[in-house]
């Protein structure tokens, strides 16, 4: 898997080196009033990029249009990020592009001349943020739509739409009552919502999604009278796992949990409790993992140990959703989800850009 990445990486790396120094003249295009779009040719290329002068593509990503002069630029993808001057467009939104403007397609930066677009080029000796490659180019995996509830006589979530990216670690906050545990038991199929629909990877949410889905409530459900090693065997038969004389040694040594095999869990201290609770739900090797409060009780070190493993899942494919009500773990987290007392969303981005502390 983190062969897989590192490919991933390197190939999106030469995609750019390969783009970004070409200037795209748009002299032909403003003669001619040609449509012209940057597309991705087929599924199986998900680096390729390139401009064609037809929509026939697996996938758009954005339009020029041209008019009595000018360039108009049409977003054709809600996963692909398209700005003008750090304007964000949504899907089927246009804007006319002027002289000097700012065109981020990506991770890709250009500057509109009268009839090209100039390719904005790294300084000598810097290279494109890996950072800021991975949330250009991520993916949908998570969309909620049109979510109502209602519990007892309280309206908890009106016409809420979300998505959430794989690869990404989001933190959801918000006041006491706002809904984010019952947010995170319906995007994980332990509540149902009055109305409104879940997609993963862009299929109704259903069944066979169930063992694709981890959830780690607030408070563990461990015996504490039988040892590390046994619960991992435990819970492994019940799920059907197999190959668990493999898997369950794997994911003990990667939480740090091999030298507390025969410890019993009543010997365990919190944060050990917490990195058994988060591996048996590994064992299903989920691809959504959503946690209740995972930190909840814990020292800064344990916390810290806790964020650590919540960052190298995300980065080996896993989404992961956490609650959190600490206010000092935003920078452990990618995205942010922020909650009003209504089930309203306040914030919903990078959570390095959120200024509401």
């Amino acid at each position: 898997m983190f062969c897989l990445l590192l490919l991933t990486i390197i190939m999106f790396s030469l995609m750019i080196d390969s783009n970004i120094n070409k200037t795209i003249d748009l002299s032909p295009y403003f003669q001619n009033k040609q449509d012209i779009y940057i597309s991705r040719q087929n599924n199986d290329d998900e680096t390729t990029i390139q401009i064609d002068h037809f929509s026939i593509a697996y996938r758009n990503h954005v339009r020029f249009s041209f008019d009595n002069n000018k360039m108009i630029v049409i977003s054709e993808s809600e996963d692909y990020i398209t700005k003008v001057n750090d304007f964000l467009l949504s899907p089927a939104d246009s804007k006319v592009l002027c002289k000097d403007d700012k065109l981020q397609i990506g991770a890709l930066l250009y500057i509109k001349t009268d009839y090209s677009l100039e390719p904005v080029l790294p300084e000598p000796g810097h290279q494109v943020s890996i950072k800021n490659l991975s949330y250009a180019y991520r993916q949908k995996f998570c969309q909620l739509r049109n979510f109502f509830k209602q519990q007892s006589c309280k309206v908890l979530f009106t016409n809420l739409s979300l998505d959430f990216s794989e690869n990404r670690l989001t933190g959801i906050i918000g006041p006491s009552g706002c809904g984010k545990t019952t947010l995170l038991r319906l995007i994980g199929m332990l509540d149902q919502c009055d109305s409104g629909s879940i997609q993963i990877n862009r299929i109704d949410i259903s069944d066979q999604h169930r063992k694709t889905i981890a959830y780690l409530p607030q408070d563990d459900i461990l015996s504490p009278y039988i040892t590390v090693r046994e619960t991992f065997r435990h819970n492994a038969i019940i799920r059907k796992i197999d190959h668990r004389e493999i898997i369950i040694p794997q994911i003990m040594n990667h939480l740090g949990l091999l030298n507390l095999n025969h410890q019993y869990i009543s010997k365990l201290s919190g944060g050990e409790r917490k990195r058994v609770s988060i591996g048996i739900e590994l064992l299903n090797q989920p691809k959504l993992f959503l946690l209740d409060e995972p930190t909840s009780g814990l020292d800064p070190d344990n916390t810290i140990k806790i964020f650590k493993i919540l960052k190298e899942l995300a980065v080996i494919g896993v989404t992961v959703i956490i609650i959190t009500h600490h206010r000092g773990e935003l920078p452990y987290l990618d995205d942010l989800l922020v909650l009003n007392q209504q089930g309203s969303v306040d914030y919903f981005g990078p959570a390095n850009k959120y200024e509401g502390i």
